[in-house]
């Protein structure tokens, strides 16, 4: 590829909304350098588009261990052998070296931890599969050489974290906070004691974007793993990204240039890479993220979709799920949601802000209590505390209790296959956590070992015992494996589940829930979902003026006459029957 100039990478334009006139006036040619460095000799490659087998799964890179074998080795292994038919994308968790959050507190973000294994493993990973990388970016662990070297009082390294002056505690006030821990931590730099800003943790020290010097070093990384095979950059906790004291230091209009920037460059230095922007937030303000459609985030993470199924099933009401459902749009047929259930992290509660009353968020916080979870909270900018997450494996989250307190597990799966149904349905990128998928269960015990509630759902399974549980038709493993696949090749055959085919919510009867998928070639698709303890009867000549008869794509049955008679907590899936 050709080098670009300055003029047609057009730069400064976003660049002077983000730094004052002559902060560093060689900023924009050294990025066009950079993005000439990473064109040169490489050809020019453009995004694939996706189709309905572009399905993401969600994993650590360590989730599934044998001994003597790299762990990416050994996840390379369990894909190609149970998954290869069904995904085509995975997003391996961060596999950099860290010290903790299970990863996420990075002490190199240009190196592969290695005890799950090296580059070429990533590499061999990549060569078959779409790979999507954690760009954790807001932050860096305080045992990371960047920080070390700034504490030392390495020129280079000048200003590249947040330092409060003890003057200006009273200024942060306004932030908004994802934890319950303190926003500044002490360190020593020298002799000094100095505050440094900590959004999430004290081992978590936040970098400092008004120092243009940062940019550079985060754009280095980003055409980093551009070049070591991204095709998506997931922008962890992206929100927080820019600060400024006496604000809310959240969704800054900064924060949307940087990305718009991060984005831009990429594309110019020829990098067919997808950004993904994670910020667990109400509704209005996640989607603000797509910019116009063309200019930021890719995909947008759809938050309020886990605790709007939730709320569904738990009440039985499913009218705020078709009244948000029907509103969900995106600014260009290019930008999509990665819609997904389970996580590495919790069910976040912050996005039913405005679209159920307080009081079903409430009892939505309790019934996880009594399945086995644990809510976790954050703090208010008037020091008070509200709910923000909900730490529970998903399938246990599907259980009734009975009371004594216990969990039913009757029509558990069930109601554990339903959700999926809905999010594999639904328009955008699926993203399936492993542990969804291979019928996990909430792992209390590492819970205990690590003091973090977020372990409930990260356990790590031995490959060996996962063969043996799979092969045995009668496991629950087994059982749920085999019925999702069946949900995923179904999906795949056909194109009305594209990400970018038609959408439109259908009215059905109280408690349950109907999307209408049509693709560009006219193919017509209605799922139908019964999110009650009771039979839905549902009169199909409503959506059809043509008398057509629809065959039911999973149980491969055709509804006799007009009614479709669907059990509790099921799904059809209906096509025109030819």
């Amino acid at each position: 590829m050709k080098n670009i100039t300055k003029d047609q990478a057009n730069l400064l334009p976003l660049l002077s909304q983000i730094y004052p006139p002559g902060i560093n006036p060689d900023l924009e040619h050294e990025i066009v350098e950079r993005i000439n460095r990473t064109r040169k000799g490489n050809a020019e490659q453009q995004l694939d588009n996706l189709s309905s087998r572009s399905v993401m799964l969600i994993t650590y890179a360590d989730t599934f261990t044998r001994l003597g074998q790299a762990p990416l080795q050994t996840l390379k292994q369990v894909v190609d052998q149970y998954l290869k038919p069904f995904i085509d994308s995975i997003h391996i968790l961060p596999f950099y070296p860290w010290s903790s959050d299970d990863g996420f507190a990075v002490t190199d973000l240009l190196a592969v931890n290695s005890e799950v294994g090296d580059w070429t493993d990533i590499e061999n990973l990549g060569q078959d599969y779409q790979l999507m990388f954690d760009g954790v970016i807001n932050h860096l662990s305080a045992k990371s050489t960047w920080f070390k070297s700034f504490l030392a009082g390495e020129t280079d390294f000048d200003n590249y974290f947040i330092t409060i002056e003890q003057k200006d505690l009273e200024l942060l006030s306004k932030v908004v906070r994802p934890r319950t821990l303190p926003l500044v931590h002490p360190f020593h730099k020298g002799q000094t004691e100095i505050l440094i800003w900590t959004t999430f943790s004290e081992d978590q020290v936040d970098l400092n974007y008004a120092n243009s010097e940062v940019l550079l070093s985060i754009l280095d990384v980003l055409l980093a793993y551009a070049n070591k095979g991204a095709r998506y950059i997931r922008l962890d906790a992206i929100a927080y990204l820019w600060k400024a004291l006496d604000s809310t230091s959240i969704h800054l209009p900064q924060t949307h240039v940087l990305i718009q920037l991060m984005r831009r460059v990429l594309h110019l230095a020829g990098k067919p890479v997808r950004l993904v922007t994670e910020t667990n937030v109400p509704h209005a303000d996640n989607i603000s993220y797509f910019g116009d459609g063309n200019n930021e985030a890719h995909l947008v993470y759809n938050f309020a979709l886990p605790p709007l199924l939730l709320h569904s099933l738990y009440s039985g009401d499913t009218a705020a799920l078709n009244k948000w459902a029907s509103e969900l749009k995106t600014p260009h047929p290019d930008a999509h949601f990665f819609n997904f259930t389970a996580s590495h992290d919790g069910i976040g509660i912050t996005p039913l802000a405005g679209l159920v009353p307080e009081a079903d968020i409430e009892a939505i916080c309790q019934r996880i209590k009594t399945l086995g979870g644990f809510v976790s909270m954050k703090s208010l900018p008037d020091g008070s505390e509200m709910p923000y997450e909900l730490n529970i494996n998903w399938l246990d989250a599907m259980g009734i209790p009975d009371e004594s307190g216990h969990n039913d597990t009757f029509d558990q799966i069930a109601r554990f296959l339903l959700t999926q149904g809905v999010m594999l349905s639904l328009k955008g990128l699926p993203g399936i956590y492993v542990h969804s998928l291979f019928g996990s269960r909430g792992w209390i015990n590492g819970v205990q070992e690590t003091g973090s509630s977020r372990s409930i759902n990260r356990e790590k399974l031995d490959a060996d015992t996962i063969d043996t549980e799979l092969n045995d038709p009668n496991s629950r493993r087994s059982i749920i494996f085999s019925r999702y696949g069946t949900l995923l090749k179904v999906r795949a055959r056909e194109s009305a589940f594209d990400p970018g085919a038609e959408q439109r919510i259908l009215k059905s009867p109280a408690g349950s829930f109907t999307i209408e998928r049509k693709s560009v070639e006219g193919n017509q698709l209605i799922c139908i979902f019964n999110f009650r303890p009771t039979t839905l009867h549902q009169d199909l000549s409503q959506w059809s003026k043509n008398n057509v008869d629809y065959k039911d794509l999973l149980s491969e049955r055709v509804p006799k006459g007009d009614i479709l008679h669907l059990e509790s907590y099921s799904m059809a899936w209906l096509k025109a029957s030819i």
